[in-house]
């Protein structure tokens, strides 16, 4: 894949270095070659041929921002994340666009305690994001979308201290993910869930 990747880059071959860009973050995220990651895709987003096939453009920001905000660089995030949106705002894909409001919210709801971060952002911003994003999933019926964004809306609350809102939430996330057969997503909800009733003192 490396010497793929080096190749399509070289030739150039945009749609083969977009395409593998994209699909092989999650590979370098979970690895741990986050560093890898982020030269090969600058130096990817930096040709001028890049931006000439729009989706695979907004891939590649999408992926830029996930190694970007796995790496704490929440500030490298923000403009890779929007510049995304922007472009499936512009293309009009729906689901691109509800993923893309997720994933830009995460730059925003962040842990209000930690403190080197926190006060750089603000984190309202990140609520009608996700709101936004839920809203689309809810009418093209994306369970797994309605899931996750119910996940991440009831985290936030749960972070707040604000369980009367975050145990709804999530309960309806671990509903949607159970419907949508996703195994690992269902369990982090029960683990939320779990959370919720140990802060509320519901031990049973």
């Amino acid at each position: 894949f490396r010497a793929a990747l080096g190749w399509a880059v070289d030739t150039p071959s945009p749609a083969v270095a977009l395409g593998l860009g994209f699909e092989l973050w999650r590979f370098w995220q979970k690895r741990g070659h986050l560093s890898e990651a982020r030269r090969r895709l600058d130096e990817i987003a930096v040709r001028p041929w890049a931006g000439e096939d729009k989706p695979g453009h907004a891939r590649l920001l999408e992926a830029l921002g996930g190694v970007a905000y796995w790496q704490g660089d929440f500030r490298g995030a923000i403009p890779a994340y929007r510049g995304a949106l922007d472009l499936w705002r512009e293309i009009g894909d729906r689901a691109e666009i509800a993923n893309a409001l997720y994933n830009l919210a995460f730059t925003y709801n962040i842990d209000a305690n930690a403190t080197e971060v926190a006060p750089r952002f603000d984190l309202s911003l990140g609520r009608p994001l996700l709101e936004e994003s839920l809203a689309i999933y809810r009418e093209i019926g994306d369970r797994r979308g309605i899931g996750n964004v119910l996940w991440a809306l009831g985290s936030a609350d749960l972070f707040a201290s604000r369980s009367e809102t975050a145990l709804p939430a999530l309960v309806e996330a671990r509903d949607e993910f159970r419907a949508a057969g996703e195994r690992t997503m269902e369990a982090w909800a029960l683990h939320m869930i779990g959370v919720v009733h140990v802060q509320t003192g519901d031990y049973p």
